[in-house]
């Protein structure tokens, strides 16, 4: 026994035998060396330090003085030996571990500085240590490429990769209702079938959920000694910490629920929440006094220890007084609150039937388990120790419940799953709480409900009322028969949310990456719940930790990239942080997009989920996670294991192809289509050239005016986002009246080119601008179309007096076979066709009227919005003072030109035609002879929407689409398209209110009227179900691959049965050709790609450089729509102008009269609609009973008479 008390803890066979370092010595003479080497490897210490410095090199001194540091202070111990015949000096280094037994804790106690020294040493002699078994028994030869005890990390994956590639949940020491989730047991409430990678999550999700227990602490990696007995250690590469036994930390009870995008995350979480329904949390457990769990009947009635307690917790002002007689329960009531509390164990949910019919559901969910705390704020130490007794205690409710947070857009989507989901008493059993919905007392809140659903923006409004329920007021309610619990019908009012005065089992936040800044309102307020289990749900945690791979594998064929190749341009800035080919084997760089992912990984992990281990000192993730791998040369040894171990805590996700061998999506195509511009398209776009290229020689691309210049990011991007609106359609008269003035300087610019050091190759840019500016101003269809911001479309059979009313600064044109055409605008064409089908018989004369007074009410709403505009200029000259500046280009708009009120933007753009009979003739019969009746749209004026149309018409019948666009003006082009070619779709842009977009959605997913879903690309990226549709288009190219990989994701998914094709739409030799190729690029070499395209070095170098696109020709080939601008069928029997039509008689019904069609509309102005006159009471019928039998009469012509006649 003695002994063993004596005995050193510093012992060698205590130390972790890290390895061997080796210094080469120069110059020791034997006898030196027989002095200092008297024994085998002999320790070492400061002495043998100091005799052995003149022997070493100046980088060799310094792991020498590091070593003496070390041993000094009892952070190592080391022993030497000298191999003379090679001067070779070998070090066998132990590390002391911090937590060494018999040293009563003194190595966990240290001075800030002597651990800063420390780490400085250490980081000297890790990369020397050699931990080969060879050379730690004295080999005289060093090996060429020696085992390293801690090498350097070469791990050159990113942040994304080391994200997919986590395992899949691994399930060890499965509690019942786990294993019997695995085994595919049903699930109270739950409707659909759960595939077996769901199963798992659900499983895993339930393990997580387990009472806290502690776990090793993920910081902590670990480390083997030299040799067989070298042992197991643990070592922080923050802290350069080496322990001999890992760690125990408590984990948080939930965490990441992040599964690929569309694998059903919320199908997981329904099942657990459904798995648990009879659940009830535990009072937390804190500093303050907290009763266990309480009944009202048990707090009433039952005499043991801890509810007399709990009832003086509550009469502070009667403490120590004398206790009074309590009534003894019954055993009704006893059992009442054994259900209440152990719901779990007796299935009170399954239950719910038999105990109403036997009349006990209402008194058992009255009897609402609590528990009572002492008063926070009663805590404070300024307030006495017997005010403090006073205070009243806080009540807060235990609700099996949980509490779900939503953004708005998916809170529709979340009743549908539920409803979808679940059997139907669970959404009976659901609180929804929208803006105007009053959220329900606590107690009731706390019993009545297994979900209670709300959107994040009401959660944070109503946080700010703040506070909890104190026992306060009375209740004079009356008892439930049989039970003395008060069936309370109070509704007492107080200035406090109802949401605090619940302790909520879960929290469930979907799309829990907002929660990742710890500076919002919602991180705020989450901290003032009282919840015992959280979980984040998200397929995105951060802005590079994706989930976007699944059905990826599913792909038929690889994107055409188009014609630039990758050397088009280099960047040199953004390769940061990946290692190239030169740098094989390297350690990756972590980037400032790295740091700025962790600090929010930090914020989701520390704060809205509260891991125990970072939430209680905040810097502890920085510090001990993110310090390690931001190194300057790259991630400390460990440090990607530490943070692979960290995500495995809390994260829940399937590897991609764990998820497809239990489930294959349909076959996901994805094409370019590479398209020319329409003629007036090019000239468009090339005078917004001409503008830049101008402007870059102009400023000398250094002047302040500069469109490049630093400060001008707001203009330069609403030029681009103008730009990218030309290559769909845009015409703005604003926008290009800048043109006219650069035109007139032309000669000025021409003059002073000599006098300025302008080189040959802008001189040639500043030749070919005005070229392009010129061809742009001498089109005077050109300049007619800019008036008016609607697409136009190519009409032919269109008779020239109505083309020329509509656009009368338009040219008209004919073909080879003689047929006219001319251009018209969308809402023109719209218009006329109302006209027409309203007055079918109105002649060209009269279309020419109306149309001149369509053209007269635009003028006058121009006039107006232009008086408007100059008003408002004037406004702000006299707020800002007079100012010659030129305002700054706006991004392309819907104009309010074509802006809908309220009540018509709300409405689809379905088309319902009226066919009217009357007397025989339908409308059909009467549209046949109207001017127009031949007129086909060809095409429009943009060949995106020539595309989009084609295809829609080709595919719709089948195949529903879903659009998107960045553009809110180009789906409203989109959509007056589809009004003109009679196809039913529905919109959902910026314009429209979340819950109307919402319901849209839902209308499209389950009607099979509507074909086509537009939608802004903002609005699609993340939690939306719309599987229904099978074609996806993108009507120009998207920047960043997970926005169009989460967009897709919206369609290829869980419940998609078809192949799903996604085209994006892209011009030839313009900035989305190499926007295509430079995002190609960065992603082929895996690096990071920018938010905004236009700060890409590589795209402004494009950008800033302009080239213009050849004039003339006819670019791609055009696409013949042939679209009849009046739908009509087919005649069975022609009818011609004079030809005799028989109609069967009013009366009788059965003798033939022919009437003689004159197609002459003599229509009143006040368009009243056409009514054909019943026939003369004067002309009897053939075979009336008055004139008894008779021959067959002649058959009598008569003329079609209109009302107005």
């Amino acid at each position: 026994m003695g002994s063993h008390l004596e005995q050193d803890p510093f012992e060698l066979s205590n130390l972790l035998p890290a390895g061997t370092i080796a210094l080469e010595l120069s110059g020791l003479d034997q006898n030196l060396s027989r002095a200092v080497f008297r024994e085998v490897w002999p320790p070492f210490n400061q002495e043998t330090a100091l005799s052995l410095r003149p022997f070493c090199s100046p980088q060799d001194i310094t792991v020498l003085e590091s070593l003496s540091f070390l041993v000094e202070h009892d952070f190592i111990r080391a022993t030497s030996n000298f191999l003379s015949h090679c001067n070779l000096l070998l070090f066998r280094v132990y590390l002391i571990p911090f937590d060494l037994p018999g040293v009563q804790g003194r190595l966990m106690n240290r001075q800030e500085q002597t651990l800063a020294y420390y780490k400085r040493s250490m980081k000297v002699i890790l990369p020397r240590i050699i931990s080969g078994d060879d050379h730690w028994r004295g080999a005289q030869v060093l090996p060429s490429s020696p085992d390293l005890f801690l090498p350097p990390s070469l791990d050159s994956r990113t942040m994304a990769e080391i994200y997919s590639e986590l395992p899949s949940p691994e399930l060890e020491e499965l509690t019942d209702q786990a294993r019997a989730i695995l085994e595919g047991a049903p699930i109270f409430g739950l409707r659909s079938v759960l595939y077996p990678y769901q199963r798992t999550s659900v499983a895993a999700m339930l393990l997580k959920e387990s009472p806290i227990q502690s776990i090793p602490d993920p910081a902590y990696t670990q480390v083997r000694g030299v040799g067989p007995n070298g042992g197991r250690f643990y070592f922080q590469p923050a802290t350069l910490e080496v322990l001999g036994s890992c760690p125990r930390t408590s984990t948080v009870r939930g965490g990441i629920l992040c599964e690929e995008l569309g694998t059903g995350k919320t199908v997981m979480t329904l099942s657990l929440i459904l798995s648990t329904v009879d659940q009830l949390p535990a009072p937390p457990e804190t500093f303050e006094a907290v009763t266990p769990a309480l009944t009202p009947i048990a707090f009433k009635l039952f005499p043991s220890e801890p509810y007399n307690e709990a009832r003086k917790l509550a009469t502070p002002s009667r403490r120590g007084a004398k206790d009074e007689r309590l009534e003894v329960p019954s055993l009704l009531e006893t059992m009442v609150h054994y259900v209440r509390i152990n719901s779990e164990s007796v299935g009170l949910q399954p239950a719910e039937e038999e105990l109403r019919a036997a009349r006990l559901w209402e008194p058992i969910m009255a009897n609402t388990p609590f528990y009572l705390q002492r008063d926070p704020g009663a805590a404070d130490h300024k307030r006495s120790l017997r005010a403090r007794a006073r205070s009243p205690p806080v009540i807060t409710y235990l609700s099996p419940a949980t509490l779900v947070l939503v953004p708005q857009n998916l809170l529709g989507q979340w009743e549908n799953e539920i409803n979808k989901h679940c059997t139907a008493q669970i959404p009976q059993r659901v609180l929804v709480i929208q803006k105007e919905v009053k959220i329900p007392p606590p107690k009731q809140l706390a019993s009545d409900y297994i979900i209670v659903l709300m959107t994040q923006e009401r959660f944070t409004n109503e946080f700010r009322r703040g506070g909890a329920e104190r026992v306060t007021g009375t209740c004079k309610c009356p008892d439930f028969e049989r039970i003395r619990i008060t069936n309370c019908t109070c509704n007492f009012r107080t200035s406090n949310t109802p949401l605090t005065c619940v302790r909520w089992k879960r929290l469930v936040i979907d799309e829990g990456h907002v929660s990742s800044s710890v500076d919002s309102a919602l991180s705020t307020f989450l901290n003032t719940l009282s919840v015992e289990r959280r979980w984040i749900v998200t397929g995105t945690p951060t802005t590079n930790l994706l989930g976007l791979s699944f059905g990826q594998s599913c792909e038929l064929d690889d994107d055409e990239l188009g014609p630039l190749t990758d050397d088009s341009t280099s960047d040199t800035s953004d390769t940061e942080g990946t290692p190239g080919p030169e740098e094989e084997g390297k350690s990756r760089i972590w980037t400032n997009d790295d740091r700025r992912d962790l600090v929010k990984l930090s914020a989701i992990i520390s704060h809205s989920l509260s891991f125990p281990k970072f939430k209680a000192d905040f810097k502890a993730f920085k510090n001990l996670v993110a310090v390690p791998l931001l190194e300057l040369t790259g991630p400390s040894p460990g440090a990607i294991q530490v943070f692979e171990q960290v995500m495995k805590v809390v994260m829940i996700r399937h590897r991609i192809e764990d998820v497809e061998r239990d489930v294959v999506l349909p076959p996901l195509k994805q094409d370019i289509v590479w398209l020319d511009l329409d003629d007036f398209s090019r000239k468009s776009y090339n005078a917004m050239q001409a503008v830049i290229a101008i402007n870059a020689i102009d400023t000398q691309r250094v002047d302040v005016d500069y469109f490049f210049h630093r400060r001008n990011k707001g203009p330069l991007l609403n030029t681009l986002l103008n730009m990218s609106q030309v290559l769909f359609w845009h015409t703005d008269n604003n926008l290009y009246s800048i043109v006219p003035n650069v035109q007139a300087g032309e000669e000025k610019f021409l003059r002073e080119e000599k006098h300025r050091n302008i080189s040959d190759v802008d001189r040639k840019l500043l030749h070919n601008s005005f070229v392009h500016m010129n061809l742009a101003l001498e089109d005077s269809e050109w300049k007619a179309i800019n008036q008016r911001v609607d697409t136009f479309y190519v009409v032919e059979d269109f008779p020239e007096a109505i083309c020329h009313a509509l656009m009368p600064l338009l040219k008209l044109g004919g073909n080879a076979t003689n047929r006219s055409w001319g251009y018209a605008r969308a809402e023109h064409l719209l218009e006329l066709r109302d006209f027409v089908e309203k007055h079918p018989l109105s002649p060209i004369q009269r279309i020419v009227a109306w149309a001149g007074g369509i053209l007269e009410k635009e003028a006058r709403m121009m006039r107006l919005l232009e008086e408007k505009e100059r008003k408002k200029r004037r406004r702000n000259k006299e707020k800002e003072g007079d100012s010659t500046e030129e305002p700054p280009v706006e991004p392309a708009s819907v104009p309010e030109t074509v802006v809908k009120t309220p009540d018509q933007e709300q409405e689809p753009f379905i088309l319902v035609i009226p066919r009217r009979t009357v007397e025989g003739f339908s409308t059909d019969d009467l549209l046949r002879s109207s001017p127009v009746a031949q007129s086909k749209i060809i095409r429009s004026t943009s060949s995106k929407l020539n595309h989009i149309i084609n295809e829609v018409l080709a595919h719709s019948r089948d195949e529903k689409f879903l659009i998107f666009s960045n553009s809110p003006l180009t789906l409203a082009m989109i959509a007056d398209a589809f009004k003109l070619i009679h196809v039913n779709g529905l919109l959902c842009s910026s314009q429209i209110k979340p819950t109307e977009r919402y319901q849209r959605i839902v209308t499209f997913e389950t009607s099979d009227t509507y074909r086509v879903l537009l939608m802004e690309l903002k609005h699609g990226a993340r939690g939306l179900n719309i599987v229904t549709a099978s074609r996806v288009i993108f009507c120009e190219p998207v920047w960043r691959a997970d926005v169009e990989s989460q967009a897709i994701k919206r369609v290829h998914r869980i419940g998609q049965t078809k192949p799903v094709t996604v085209k994006t739409l892209a011009i030839r030799s313009t900035m989305e050709e190499m926007m295509v190729s430079r995002r190609a690029t960065l992603q082929s070499q895996a690096e990071k790609v920018s938010r905004n395209w236009a700060e890409e070095s590589g795209m402004r170098q494009f950008i800033a450089n302009p080239t213009f696109l050849e004039p003339g020709g006819s670019g791609e080939d055009q696409i013949r729509l042939e679209v009849p601008l009046i739908r009509i069928p087919p005649e069975e029997t022609p009818v011609g102008v004079g030809q005799e039509v028989p109609l069967m008689n009013v009366n009788s019904g059965t003798v033939p009269v022919s009437v003689t069609v004159d197609l002459v509309d003599t229509t009143s102005a006040d368009g009243r609609d056409v009514e054909l006159l019943p026939p003369p009471q004067s002309v009897a019928s053939p075979m009336s009973p008055a004139d008894g039998p008779s021959e067959l009469p002649r058959t009598k012509k008569r003329r079609v008479m209109f009302a107005d006649e």
